[in-house]
């Protein structure tokens, strides 16, 4: 039989529900926002986990809280960092098709004037 308190099960499947829905976040929402339930999640795992840790217990939702907001958060940053390195090549593509309009112009007035000498 399962010795764990009622409470420590309502914490867990709270962390697990928060988990959840930050791990969905992370797939929907644009920007940091899903860390803020993910840490929650977290947050409850870890409290579940050391209630039934006290009482010499097992309490698998903590598990799985903790779990859930650790991959939710991993996946979270992830996307941050890639939409990051993302601007950053796209502000160099940028800077660098406006080098080449430039050398074109300058292409373009040279043929002008090679066109008056002759």
């Amino acid at each position: 039989m399962d010795k764990t308190p009622a409470y420590a099960k309502v914490i867990s499947i709270i962390g697990v529900l928060v988990g959840i829905i930050g791990l969905i976040m992370a797939f929907k929402v644009p920007g940091n926002f899903a860390l803020v339930p993910l840490f929650i999640g977290l947050l409850f795992g870890f409290v579940a986990f050391l209630i039934a840790k006290k009482l010499k217990t097992k309490c698998m939702g903590s598990y799985l809280a903790i779990a859930l907001s650790t991959i939710g958060i991993i996946i979270t940053l992830t996307f941050q960092m890639t939409k990051e390195s993302t601007k950053s090549v796209d502000v160099q593509f940028d800077k660098k098709t406006e080098q080449t309009n430039d050398e074109i112009t300058e292409g373009d007035e040279l043929d002008n004037a090679l066109d008056e000498l002759e």
